[in-house]
């Protein structure tokens, strides 16, 4: 029988395949890379927001994001759009409500971390960004005088209210009670985080030098990491740990990735159905080069592994018991 020489284990791991993409970073990509995390991130309560945080806001939050009396025909919800079982999302092109708009439903994640909201960025707090939808005539068609009596005739909700803003909503004015619902709305909304994901892992491995874990990653990914922090230029709008940078290109902002695979269609007018063709439009459009096949096969890899154990699948938070009816 031949005998073979014996090889240093790196050596065959590197033939192997297993560490290949890993050590072939170089340093600035590494730093690229680390740069998305660390995760999760706990950010401070919105200063705009006066109950952001308070487990009582958050729980009468969470009561109004499936109230159906608010919009005009009684049936509009907030979660009829962004749906647990959808990553909170619909799963259309299109937003429909009342009537239907020409955006695609953004993903309700994470948004603690946002500085604009909306595709347009036309809000710069999260509460107003809730507002806004209760009113438009397309979504619910509603009034701060319908909220209003909703939140004053409502089952418990009165009780609520009043835990969470101090006054009954009867003592307060129309207007003031539909802003304090958007606030307990947004501070729901602030709940609504993703976990950690394989990349999470990756990135930590890389971040501590742990070469033999971050072999772990799937090969694919790694390959599609190094072209979203190089030549597929994404990270220069998707960066940091929540891979958006919050800023408004092309009168867009910039959405985060995190959960991607759960959130199709793609696109600020859902006319992406997969995340390969929502890279591919962006290569079509972008400075970037033009990826071949293979290329956008590992980029979609890498963008796969965004996405949390839950998937679309989220879970509502733990709510604070509340002593109303």
């Amino acid at each position: 029988m031949v005998s073979l020489p014996l090889l240093p284990v790196t050596l065959l791991a590197l033939l192997a395949g297993t560490l290949l993409p890993a050590t072939e970073l170089n340093p600035q990509q590494v730093r690229a890379i680390v740069a998305h995390g660390p995760w999760p991130v706990t950010p401070g309560p919105d200063p705009s927001n006066p109950v952001s945080g308070q487990p009582a806001a958050i729980e009468f939050g969470y009561r109004m994001f499936r109230e159906p009396r608010m919009s005009a025909n009684g049936y509009v919800t907030c979660v009829a759009c962004h749906q647990t079982d959808r990553g909170f999302t619909d799963g259309i092109a299109r937003a429909h409500a009342l009537a239907p708009v020409e955006r695609n439903t953004p993903a309700l994640a994470n948004l603690r971390l946002q500085q604009r909201f909306g595709w347009l960025g036309s809000s710069d707090s999260l509460w107003q960004a809730s507002l806004r939808p209760l009113l438009d005539a397309r979504e619910f068609g509603s009034s701060p005088a319908r909220v209003a009596h909703v939140v004053r005739i409502g089952d418990g909700l009165a009780c609520r209210y009043e835990r969470s803003f101090g006054l009954l909503p009867s003592a307060q004015s129309d207007a003031t009670v539909a802003a304090n619902v958007a606030k307990a709305l947004a501070a729901f909304q602030e709940t609504l985080t993703t976990g950690r994901t394989p990349f999470d892992d990756y990135r930590d491995a890389l971040a501590r030098g742990d070469r033999s874990a971050a072999s772990r990653y799937p090969i694919a990914a790694q390959r599609g990491a190094r072209l979203f922090v190089g030549q597929g230029r994404c990270a220069a709008c998707h960066t940091g740990p929540n891979f958006s940078d919050g800023a408004l290109h092309d009168r867009l902002r910039t959405p985060s990735l995190r959960n991607v695979a759960v959130t199709a269609p793609y696109l600020h007018d859902g006319s992406a159905a997969t995340m390969h063709a929502a890279v591919q439009r962006h290569g079509d459009t972008s400075a970037a080069p033009r990826l071949d096949a293979s290329e956008l096969n590992d980029l979609v890899a890498f963008l796969g592994t965004l996405t949390d154990a839950h998937g679309a699948g989220r879970r509502w938070p733990v709510l604070a018991p509340s002593p109303c009816p």
